[in-house]
Protein backbone atom coordinates (compact mmCIF):
# COMPACT_ATOMS: atom_id res chain seq x y z
CA UNK A 1 0.00 0.00 0.00
CA UNK A 2 1.32 3.61 -1.01
CA UNK A 3 1.86 6.09 1.71
CA UNK A 4 -0.54 8.80 1.12
CA UNK A 5 -1.25 12.65 2.24
CA UNK A 6 -5.16 14.05 1.80
CA UNK A 7 -6.41 17.15 3.13
CA UNK A 8 -9.61 16.72 5.54
CA UNK A 9 -11.79 19.90 4.55
CA UNK A 10 -14.93 20.25 6.49
CA UNK A 11 -17.97 22.33 4.60
CA UNK A 12 -20.11 22.88 7.78
CA UNK A 13 -19.04 22.93 11.52
CA UNK A 14 -21.59 22.95 13.13
CA UNK A 15 -19.94 22.48 16.17
CA UNK A 16 -17.75 25.67 15.92
CA UNK A 17 -14.83 24.06 17.22
CA UNK A 18 -12.70 23.17 14.07
CA UNK A 19 -14.25 25.40 11.69
CA UNK A 20 -14.27 25.30 7.45
CA UNK A 21 -12.13 24.32 5.07
CA UNK A 22 -9.15 22.31 5.20
CA UNK A 23 -9.25 21.72 9.20
CA UNK A 24 -6.75 18.87 9.23
CA UNK A 25 -3.98 17.13 7.38
CA UNK A 26 -4.33 13.06 7.13
CA UNK A 27 -1.61 11.12 6.53
CA UNK A 28 -2.12 7.78 5.32
CA UNK A 29 0.95 5.15 6.20
CA UNK A 30 1.68 1.68 4.36
CA UNK A 31 0.26 -0.45 6.88
CA UNK A 32 -2.93 1.43 6.37
CA UNK A 33 -2.84 3.70 9.89
CA UNK A 34 -4.01 7.05 9.65
CA UNK A 35 -2.70 10.17 11.68
CA UNK A 36 -5.25 13.51 11.63
CA UNK A 37 -3.67 16.10 12.53
CA UNK A 38 -6.00 18.82 13.36
CA UNK A 39 -5.03 22.48 12.20
CA UNK A 40 -6.91 24.88 14.37
CA UNK A 41 -5.83 26.88 17.22
CA UNK A 42 -7.10 23.74 19.59
CA UNK A 43 -4.51 21.55 17.32
CA UNK A 44 -4.09 18.13 18.32
CA UNK A 45 -2.85 14.58 16.28
CA UNK A 46 -4.87 11.46 16.29
CA UNK A 47 -4.04 7.77 15.33
CA UNK A 48 -6.34 5.86 13.77
CA UNK A 49 -5.97 2.03 12.90
CA UNK A 50 -7.81 2.75 9.54
CA UNK A 51 -9.50 5.31 6.98
CA UNK A 52 -13.27 4.06 8.22
CA UNK A 53 -12.82 4.71 11.84
CA UNK A 54 -11.58 8.47 11.11
CA UNK A 55 -14.76 8.06 7.90
CA UNK A 56 -16.60 6.88 11.43
CA UNK A 57 -15.73 9.76 13.94
CA UNK A 58 -15.45 12.58 11.47
CA UNK A 59 -17.70 12.05 8.60
CA UNK A 60 -20.41 14.89 10.01
CA UNK A 61 -22.80 13.29 8.44
CA UNK A 62 -20.98 14.12 4.55
CA UNK A 63 -20.15 17.79 6.00
CA UNK A 64 -16.36 16.46 5.85
CA UNK A 65 -14.32 15.28 2.73
CA UNK A 66 -10.94 14.29 2.16
CA UNK A 67 -8.99 15.23 -0.67
CA UNK A 68 -6.14 13.55 -2.22
CA UNK A 69 -2.72 16.04 -1.92
CA UNK A 70 0.00 12.87 -2.63
CA UNK A 71 -0.06 9.58 -2.99
CA UNK A 72 2.96 7.80 -3.03
CA UNK A 73 1.81 5.74 -6.09
CA UNK A 74 -0.15 7.48 -8.53
CA UNK A 75 -0.47 5.87 -11.15
CA UNK A 76 -2.68 3.32 -8.99
CA UNK A 77 -4.59 6.30 -6.62
CA UNK A 78 -8.20 5.36 -6.15
CA UNK A 79 -10.17 7.97 -5.03
CA UNK A 80 -11.03 7.99 -0.93
CA UNK A 81 -14.46 9.43 0.17
CA UNK A 82 -15.60 10.18 3.63
CA UNK A 83 -19.21 8.50 3.84
CA UNK A 84 -21.56 10.47 5.04
CA UNK A 85 -22.62 8.94 8.83
CA UNK A 86 -24.92 10.01 11.23
CA UNK A 87 -23.89 11.55 14.50
CA UNK A 88 -25.36 10.70 17.53
CA UNK A 89 -27.17 13.79 18.03
CA UNK A 90 -28.65 13.87 14.50
CA UNK A 91 -30.07 10.28 15.86
CA UNK A 92 -31.82 11.61 18.75
CA UNK A 93 -33.58 14.19 16.41
CA UNK A 94 -36.80 13.97 15.54
CA UNK A 95 -36.86 14.70 11.84
CA UNK A 96 -38.13 17.87 10.07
Amino acid sequence: MPIRVFHLIRDEDDSGVSGTGTVAEVFEASDGTVVVRWLSNMSSTNIYNNFKQVERIHGHGGKTRLVLVYDENPSKAEPVKVDPIEDEQSKSEPPA
